[in-house]
């Protein structure tokens, strides 16, 4: 029998009179306990038989997610040869966490219910209908979007999530963050499309989501690494607001990359910060705004309302920006 299987709410964690909620509208596949399986053989194996029994045991078992595109490899070559290739930087990474990806798998599985009901009770016009995934993505992602079995689907690499936010790490919040993305294109925004401000917008307001979802949650959790980027980002604050506002309406990838990706190699700008500015947009325009309304800003209108609270950070003396709470 495959792994895979649909998690129902009305059976999970329930008072015995308490009205069960609604079934999720998306489909979950928790594709974990394959691995696991075969971790369990094969951890004390020689690598080169571990990427064998991992072709054999995981790949054969659920190639829908375990190919090229899901794991952003080459498609025109074999997976095979490549898996063998990235096996070493995987397992450098996210080997030494692997209990606590089975501990995460573990929890998730059991409390996806209760992450979904609360989501819902925030966002009660959530009409996701796709399939969501949990595995362990060998170093790929921790959350992701892609294309599986000509669809769009949300995947979640529990060993990711532990190589980056360890024994701390909290599904829920992760979860918030990721689900909200998906809510998020509920709302299409042309007139932004491809933008930096469209990008600081919708990664800043899936932290914010998360923070308010779950107060009391670390920054470290809701920023993921490099965990100095909050404290570096607050230190230059005025320099990188005005930096950021500046480049709102480019579409170069280059530009994209040094706000948001860890692989930037700017000096002034820390990794990933425009993940923490956007969380710093998005916490100041909730002052007088619900989740829901945040969700549906859009257009020239939360244009302006970027330039305008980003103009507004510019003025706040360094490394005085308020700590996620």
């Amino acid at each position: 029998m495959r792994a895979s299987s649909l998690i129902l709410i009305a059976l999970l964690a329930l008072p015995a009179l308490a009205a069960a909620p609604p079934k999720p509208g998306y489909r979950v596949h928790d594709f974990t306990p394959t691995f696991w399986r075969y971790w369990d053989e094969a951890k004390d194996k020689p690598q080169a038989e571990q990427v064998r029994l991992f072709e054999e045991r995981v790949v054969r078992a659920h190639p829908e997610v375990y190919n090229a595109t899901v794991l952003t490899l080459e498609k025109d070559k074999p997976l095979g040869p490549q898996l063998a290739e990235r096996w070493p930087r995987a397992m450098a990474f996210v080997g030494p966490h692997l209990d606590v990806a089975r501990m995460l798998s573990g929890r998730v599985g059991k409390d996806l219910p209760r992450y979904d009901a609360r989501f819902r009770k925030a966002f009660p016009d959530f009409a996701y209908t796709g399939d969501v995934y949990f595995l362990v993505s060998m170093g790929a992602f921790d959350g992701a979007t892609r294309q599986v079995n000509g669809r769009t689907a949300l995947l979640f690499g529990t060993d990711v999530m532990a190589a980056v936010y360890g024994a701390e790490a909290n599904p829920e919040s992760f979860f918030d963050h990721e689900l909200f993305h998906i809510y998020h294109e509920q709302f299409p925004d042309p007139a932004l499309e491809d933008t930096l401000a469209q990008k600081l917008w919708h990664e800043g307001l899936a932290v914010y989501v998360a923070d308010t979802l779950n107060p009391g949650t670390p920054e470290a959790i809701l920023f993921g690494l490099p965990r100095d980027m909050p404290a570096r980002s607050r230190a230059n604050l005025p320099a990188l607001a005005a930096q950021l506002r500046a480049k709102l309406d480019s579409k170069e990838q280059g530009d994209y990359e040094r706000w948001f990706m860890k692989k930037s190699e700017d000096p002034v700008v820390p990794p990933r910060a425009g993940y923490f500015l956007g969380y710093l947009v998005a916490k100041e325009l909730g002052r007088t705004r619900s989740l829901r309304e945040l969700a549906r800003l859009r257009g020239p209108a939360l244009r302006k309302e970027l330039d305008r609270v980003l103009r507004q950070l510019e003025q706040t003396p360094a490394a005085a920006a308020p700590a996620a709470k």
